[in-house]
């Protein structure tokens, strides 16, 4: 499905996008950790730490039984692992199951490059690419509505997104 490592060209440079190896999972881990610690400030330490973990752990779980057969791809720049996307092939095209940035890489290209690297393996076959997100994230929805994705609906809290080629 996809050839790496890849050459990500960003706002601020080049990235390599690379198949995600179990080294990876400590940084991974600490991408969660560093986007959860924000959502959960208002929560003593110790116990934000051990809900995180809990929260990662049913996420893991949710994402293997849902998505067995997705592929992991890291974006490297300058030797360190900065970004994570998870996809995987669904009827008709390929879903971007997990996004994320380290909130030091962020603000650079690096989400749109990857999310356009999963662009370019789906458009091609001719295939669409579908993504989810929280309605609330702005952030993400800018994201991916200014790569071309449209919204299709609403479920719950997530927006469907999707992009043909």
């Amino acid at each position: 499905m996809f050839e790496t490592p890849k050459t990500l060209v960003t706002g601020s440079g080049a990235a390599i996008l690379r198949r995600q190896e179990s080294e990876d999972g400590r940084f991974l881990e600490d991408l969660f950790l560093t986007e959860a610690a924000g959502a959960l400030r208002s929560i003593p330490d110790v116990q934000a730490e051990s809900l995180a973990r809990l929260q990662l752990a049913g996420r893991a779980k949710s994402y293997s039984a849902e998505f067995p057969q997705a592929l992991g791809l890291v974006a490297v720049v300058d030797d360190q692992p900065c970004g994570h996307v998870l996809v995987a092939e669904t009827n008709g095209g390929l879903h971007v199951v997990d996004l994320a940035v380290h909130t030091a890489a962020r603000r650079r290209g690096l989400g749109a490059a990857m999310v356009r690297a999963v662009m370019d393996m789906a458009g091609a076959s001719g295939l669409a690419v579908t993504a989810e997100t929280l309605y609330t994230n702005h952030a993400s929805l800018r994201l991916f509505e200014g790569l071309g994705f449209q919204q299709t609906g609403q479920e719950g809290a997530h927006v469907r997104l999707i992009w043909r080629p």
